[in-house]
C-alpha cells in the first residue's frame, strides 16, 4: 500500500502549511476522488480562533454522487508521500480537477442517501482533532466516490485539515 497525505491547501514547501476560513455556512474544505479502492488510515483538523462559545461540526463523509465544485484543485506537489519513492498520487488513481480532488469549495455539492458519515465530532475548542484508525480497521471508500471533510461553524474560524489514506 503506497500513503500519501493531503492538506487543504497548497504543499508548504517555504512557509506554514495555510490555513482556510471556514465561513458559517456548510463548506467542503478538503475533497478527495479517485478511480481506486482507498483506505483511510487518518483524518484531522486543526483551528486557530478561540471561539470556544460557538461549537462547530466537522465531519468525514464518503458520497457518491454530486461533488463539491469550485474547488482549487490539487496538484501531484500536494500530496506529502510517506515513501518518498512512491508513484505520483494521480498515476495510481487520484482524479484532479475543480470537480474532484482539491479544497476550499465553492458550491457545496447536495449529498444523497448513499452518503456516508464516517467520523463527525461536535468541536468548539480553538485546538484540533484527529483520528487514526487500528490497522487492519481502516475505512474503505469506493472507486468513483468522493472523500470530503465539510465543516459549518456559526462564527468564521481558521482551519487546517487533511487525510491520510492508502492505495
Amino acid at each position: 500500500m503506497q500513503v500519501f497525505t493531503l492538506w487543504n491547501g497548497a504543499n508548504a514547501q517555504a512557509a506554514f502549511q495555510p490555513k482556510v476560513a471556514t465561513g458559517t455556512g456548510i463548506k467542503t474544505m478538503l475533497q478527495l476522488k479517485t478511480t481506486r479502492l482507498i483506505w483511510i488510515i487518518e483524518w484531522g483538523f486543526f483551528l486557530d480562533s478561540a471561539v470556544a462559545e460557538t461549537p462547530g461540526s466537522v465531519e468525514l463523509i464518503d458520497t457518491n454522487t454530486v461533488p463539491a465544485t469550485s474547488l482549487t484543485a490539487a496538484v501531484d506537489n500536494d500530496f506529502t508521500k510517506e515513501d518518498p519513492n512512491s508513484g505520483e498520487a494521480d498515476d495510481l488513481g487520484v482524479t484532479y480537477g475543480t470537480g474532484n480532488t482539491g479544497y476550499t469549495a465553492g458550491a457545496e455539492g447536495t449529498v444523497n442517501a448513499r452518503t456516508r458519515v464516517i467520523d463527525a465530532p461536535i468541536w468548539s475548542s480553538a485546538s484540533g482533532y484527529s483520528k487514526e484508525w487500528a490497522l487492519g480497521r481502516y475505512p474503505m471508500m469506493l472507486a468513483a466516490n468522493y472523500l470530503r471533510i465539510r465543516a459549518h461553524f456559526g462564527v468564521d474560524r481558521n482551519m487546517r485539515c487533511f487525510i491520510k489514506f492508502g492505495i
